[in-house]
């Protein structure tokens, strides 16, 4: 009887341990703040001022998350945990998808429509990038107020709608679709290319990175509202 074939053994190598290791601890670097919050927060709040951090559970988990969710506080009294919460999920829905939409069209018209300046178009738009809202904060809360807008959801939202990050994200997705993917379900459609003449295909390509690229910037302007609002997005909450 004929003996099995072995199968060569890998040679051991001590640059996979390393590299595990390093992965390693970069996770736990990540993950131990979190965890000492976790702890921390379960302990009474004296405890914590006299002693500092905590490294082990406390028996104050349930109080103080219910605490920090419903009690009322801030300068009006009305400020709860979970009002901020719902705050910060509206403004995060609304500027994902009105950044999206917007860098998708503006990206779309450069790219595929036959404009005679769209690369300087785009870089008009590119530069944007060096005027944030700390810099036109004053004419942005003229016109936001002149418009009515002052404390509600349109108004944190809107004026922070455009994104250059976003269509140039878009722009190099653009770019990418090969003319052979146009032109294997047909190049043009009543004398116009597909991508012009059909907008459901362009968007049917959409990558899902591109998408997640732009929802992945929102955390920052959820957090950091425009000064206009009357009641911030870690306050009470704005009219609609």
């Amino acid at each position: 009887m004929a003996d099995p074939v072995s199968t060569p053994r890998r040679p051991f190598r001590w640059s996979a341990i390393l590299d595990h290791g390093v992965l390693i601890a970069g996770a736990l670097f990540m993950l131990i703040p979190v965890y000492l919050a976790l702890t921390t927060a379960s302990h009474d709040k004296l405890l914590i001022q006299r002693e500092g951090l905590q490294w082990g559970f406390g028996d104050q988990a349930g109080a103080n998350f219910s605490a920090a969710l419903f009690q009322s506080g801030g300068f009006t009294g009305e400020i709860t945990g979970a009002t901020m919460l719902m705050n910060s999920f509206i403004l995060g829905i609304g500027f994902a998808i009105g950044k999206i939409v917007l860098s998708m069209m503006a990206a779309y018209a450069i790219v595929y429509f036959r404009l005679r300046f769209a690369t300087q178009a785009f870089w008009v738009i590119f530069t944007t990038l060096l005027l944030p809202l700390e810099v036109r904060i004053v004419p942005s809360y003229e016109v936001i107020q002149g418009l009515g807008l002052a404390n509600s959801y349109t108004g944190l939202i809107v004026p922070l709608l455009a994104s250059a990050t976003g269509t140039f994200f878009f722009r190099q997705f653009f770019l990418s679709i090969p003319e052979e993917l146009v032109d294997a379900v047909g190049k043009r459609v009543h004398g116009k290319r597909l991508c012009q003449a059909s907008p459901g295909f362009t968007m049917a390509c959409l990558p899902s990175p591109t998408v997640s690229s732009v929802i992945a910037r929102q955390p920052a302007s959820c957090s950091n509202p425009p000064a206009w609002s009357g009641h911030s997005a870690s306050s009470a909450a704005p009219s609609r």
